[in-house]
């Protein structure tokens, strides 16, 4: 009984990945090779909400006793497959707008995701084929531990990826704060070696003007000397 169980439990349905046309695919290929690397089993199809509406209704009336539990819908342009596809089954529909030359799959975009009250489509971006087959192994893990643990090890294979990239900058970010420590405190030291310096020519010379005292005044006031002596040392010989 325990073996059954566990077999039954390990039952993953199928997804429908449907395109609106065969160029579509350079884009949905990858949701095909993201849903076969979680062992979820996939069909893949070309219909037309314009051009074969009847096989279109027919496929999606008929692929919850056929054993899909997901379809993935993928159109350009006036992208009404998704919604087609929607309208004729109970399965969550995960419509992937496709981006074309005219304009940028925006058009592509509105179509898919403005979906009337009681027709719902799950809208991912533009050419976004790949979070729709993450989203659809997501709605299939409800229903299977297997690939619920598989979700929860990509999620942490993700979080220790952005933490590897994160500590080549943060030990950057360290010596910077180091160096710039070192420099404030240099300064710092300078400063008050000057201050001091002040305090103890204001003290010592109070019946005096005071200059502001620092290293640049204090060699401006030795060059000044200098010039004195030598000027008077020129009129004494003259």
């Amino acid at each position: 009984m325990k073996q059954r169980r566990e077999r039954k439990w390990r039952i993953v349905k199928k997804v429908a990945v449907i395109m609106g046309s065969d160029s579509d695919f350079p884009t949905v290929s990858g949701a095909v090779k993201t849903l076969k690397s979680y062992g979820v089993p996939v069909e893949v199809h070309v219909m037309s909400a314009h051009r074969t509406p009847e096989e279109a209704a027919r496929f999606s009336s008929q692929a919850k006793a056929e054993g899909f539990g997901v379809i993935i819908a993928a159109a350009g342009k006036a992208a009404h497959l998704a919604g087609v596809l929607a309208a004729h089954t109970t399965l969550p529909v995960i419509g992937i707008p496709i981006k074309s030359s005219t304009l940028d799959g925006l058009d592509a975009l509105l179509a898919t995701v403005q979906m009337p009250k009681g027709i719902p489509v799950a809208t991912v971006a533009i050419d976004g084929a790949d979070n729709a087959a993450l989203l659809a192994v997501q709605i299939l893990a409800l229903s299977c531990e297997e690939l619920s643990e598989k979700l929860e090890t990509m999620k942490e294979q993700m979080a220790q990826g952005v933490a590897a990239k994160d500590q080549p900058f943060r030990r950057r970010s360290k010596s910077c704060n180091f160096q710039e420590g070192k420099l404030c405190w240099e300064s710092l030291m300078k400063n008050a070696g000057c201050l001091v310096f002040t305090i103890r020519m204001t003290w010592m010379w109070r019946k005096r003007p005071i200059w502001p005292f620092t290293p640049f005044s204090i060699e401006a006031g030795k060059r000044r000397n200098r010039c004195e002596s030598e000027w008077k040392d020129q009129l004494s010989q003259g």
